[in-house]
């Protein structure tokens, strides 16, 4: 005080309130967190400019669902669309895989191949929550195995939702990407480009799709460490597994016995051409060069005992024209020139 003669102690006795205990952690678990106001989970990065930069999450929902009612109404090309994704044989399990996912952290979902999984189950995912008013808190990563699959199947869907890739559908390869919207986005991805971005952590996304998990190397199989130790620090993070029909009795175990959703599939009948077939229906004939390198080749094998040549085993059902043509061929290299 102003008017106090004596010494004035500046060590405050007043007991500040406790701090809110924090949940605690395991050390080495990368960190997570679902989409949140003001952020782009695809480039990891606030959003400074916009629209987008000062609205609400619930008003993007609500933007998101208003515009989607819109399109449903009034785009023919969208009507049209999920009427022929309705067609597929994963339409009639769509309400078993959203229960599952929406009840439990980690989901696997086994099915033929082409019964639609990879296409489909991130788009009932985003529909759901956009349906529902939730779509700004819904972000999906889809993973491939390779980005020749990450860039045509994110095409793929862009076509089925009737949009332009970037839109609500993007993807991210490894020089080359096109990503989604902030908010409401499915983007799709390889293995790779999902660990690198875990190294700065997972923030902004609700759902990580694992696809065919079946092809194991040391990349998926990390990122299945790597999955189920954030599964277990944070369980409100949704992981859907998806391979074709094998035993999938591995990954479940791993995941703490997670729920197994099957798809029926539908069989295609199958035609089956061999060489002869082929060079018929094209009236094929080896360039020079293929039966001047085949006999050069032949004169240099010496010593072992010749196999037969089985090119020249053809059927008499074929013309001689197909006989001699597949008889000046290799058995061992494959004819670009066929192919082409």
């Amino acid at each position: 005080p102003k008017d106090s003669e004596g010494p004035v102690s500046l060590l405050s006795n007043t007991i500040l309130e406790d701090f809110i205990a924090s949940k605690p952690q395991s050390a080495g678990v990368v960190t997570w967190s679902p989409p949140q106001p003001n952020w782009n989970p695809w480039t990891a990065c606030n959003i400074d400019e916009g629209p987008l930069a000062h609205t609400s999450m619930d008003q993007i929902s609500l933007d998101l669902n208003n515009t989607y009612r819109e399109r449903i109404q009034n785009d023919t090309a969208l009507k049209s669309s999920i009427k022929d994704r309705s067609s597929l044989p994963v339409f009639n399990s769509r309400q078993a895989i959203m229960e599952a996912v929406n009840d439990n952290s980690v989901v696997i979902i086994r099915g033929n191949t082409g019964c639609g999984k990879t296409t489909q189950v991130c788009q009932y995912i985003l529909d759901d929550y956009i349906q529902s008013g939730q779509g700004a808190y819904c972000n999906i990563v889809v993973t491939q195995p390779r980005r020749i699959s990450a860039v045509s199947v994110a095409d793929r869907v862009a076509t089925e939702r009737v949009e332009q890739l970037g839109m609500s559908v993007g993807y991210s390869v490894r020089f080359e990407s096109c990503l989604p919207r902030p908010y409401g986005g499915i983007m799709f991805c390889t293995v790779g480009v999902l660990l690198r971005k875990l190294e700065n952590g997972l923030r902004g996304v609700s759902h990580v799709i694992v696809d065919e998990i079946h092809e194991r190397d040391v990349n998926s199989d990390f990122i299945m460490v790597v999955l189920r130790d954030m599964i277990h620090t944070y369980p409100d993070l949704r992981l859907i597994l998806m391979s074709a029909t094998i035993d999938t009795t591995l990954f479940s175990r791993y995941f703490n016995d997670c729920p197994v959703i099957e798809v029926m599939g539908r069989a295609f009948p199958v035609q089956e051409y061999f060489l002869e077939d082929c060079v018929q229906m094209l009236n094929f004939v080896p360039p020079p060069d293929i039966r001047k390198k085949r006999k050069e080749k032949e004169d240099s094998e010496t010593g072992e005992e010749p196999e037969e040549n089985l090119n020249k085993a053809v059927s008499n059902d074929y013309t001689v024209q197909t006989r001699n043509a597949v008889a000046q061929l290799s058995e061992k290299e494959i004819s670009f020139e066929l192919i082409e």
